[in-house]
């Protein structure tokens, strides 16, 4: 998509700061998956609301799955964490440059893959869809589609930016926000193509997710979470 000047006005985030933002676009290469709608092209400029800290989260989820809180886990500097579709918890294990399926109530890694890269650097953003693990490894540059059944690497797609970290689906889109560029990207997930850029002012977003149509952020340095509507 050709760049445009924002619209509107700027965004709010946590601390009362603007949060100003841009689209823009790109180009990449290639993976295998089922198209995205061409409609679910995203058209306005999002708005940030305030921020919302979730406290006990793991406590909570823990209670929620009927299991034990907060187990220990043999993953070392965790950093995605995505739920497969029985239900399974998937947990990218930075420091040991694995991927590991983790039991909820013994914290024992079920299953555990290496991931490419190790040991220069682990996973960080981890995704699921249609029995297969997105895996996101800043390192590589490039976003794996691994079997989650014996670790074997599918595909892969390029990253945007060079410190890409979380991830979420959306209308069949990926997106992925890059820590260094300070911007969220959609991604087309069958060549990894740029087909819309968000840029906003925090100053290290790293984790993401979409739940409801909203977007949530965390920021590394502030700590805060924060949404974006759109």
């Amino acid at each position: 998509l050709p760049a445009s000047n924002p619209t509107g006005s700027a965004p709010v985030g946590a601390d009362g700061t603007s949060m100003t933002g841009r689209r823009g676009g790109g180009a990449a290469l290639a993976a295998t998956i089922q198209p995205a709608p061409a409609s679910a092209a995203a058209t306005s400029r999002p708005k940030a609301t305030n921020a919302a800290r979730p406290r006990n989260f793991w406590r909570r989820f823990s209670q929620a799955m009927n299991s034990p809180a907060t187990p220990e886990t043999p993953a070392r500097h965790s950093s995605g964490i995505v739920l497969d579709d029985q239900g399974g918890v998937w947990v990218a294990s930075t420091w040991t440059y694995e991927v590991m399926k983790i039991d909820l109530e013994t914290g024992e890694a079920l299953q555990r893959f290496p991931i490419p890269g190790g040991p220069e650097g682990g996973a960080h953003g981890l995704e699921w869809l249609n029995g297969e693990l997105w895996l996101n490894v800043p390192v590589t540059r490039e976003i794996y589609r691994m079997n989650p059944g014996d670790g074997r690497i599918l595909g892969a797609i390029p990253a945007p930016g060079i410190r890409s970290h979380g991830m979420a689906w959306e209308h069949g889109w990926l997106w992925c926000v890059d820590t260094s560029d300070k911007a969220v990207y959609r991604l087309d997930p069958k060549d990894g193509r740029i087909l819309d850029k968000i840029e906003c002012t925090e100053p290290e977003p790293h984790g993401m997710t979409i739940h409801k149509g909203e977007m949530w952020l965390c920021d590394a340095k502030t700590c805060e979470v924060f949404v974006l509507e759109r």
